[in-house]
């Protein structure tokens, strides 16, 4: 599938393997969903952040999307049931995002959970 010049440039901007980036407005894992309802999902980028953008011990979340004619974020959690720390997971990866001077000044960031049930 052809990836967005948005996709290349994240991509590049962290010198990370392509496998990680693509056209998309939907995930899951775990039957669990997030979706983003769009005409158009040709201008999103879904990254996976955990264990391919960041394969490290960071903590992250699990997807972070771009709407590339905005550039607005969407970070995203697909959780069973510790809120508490799918919060913590997806601002530690706006904090991992900003180490890499992408650019989120004036942006809106958007953080979304997504979970089976809460304590």
């Amino acid at each position: 599938m052809k990836i967005n010049p948005h996709c290349e440039q994240l991509q590049k901007s962290f010198d990370c393997c392509e496998a990680c980036f693509e056209t998309s407005t939907a995930a899951s894992e775990n039957k669990k969903r997030f979706s983003i309802e769009t005409k158009n999902s040709f201008n999103y980028c879904r990254i996976k952040v955990d264990a391919c953008l960041i394969s490290d011990t960071h903590i992250k979340c699990d997807y972070a999307f771009l709407k590339c004619d905005s550039w607005h974020f969407m970070f995203v959690e697909l959780k069973g049931t510790d809120i508490e720390h799918a919060f913590e997971q997806i601002c530690e990866t706006i904090e991992y995002f900003k180490s890499y001077q992408i650019t989120m000044t004036k942006k809106k960031i958007f953080g979304f959970i997504v979970s089976s049930q809460v304590k």
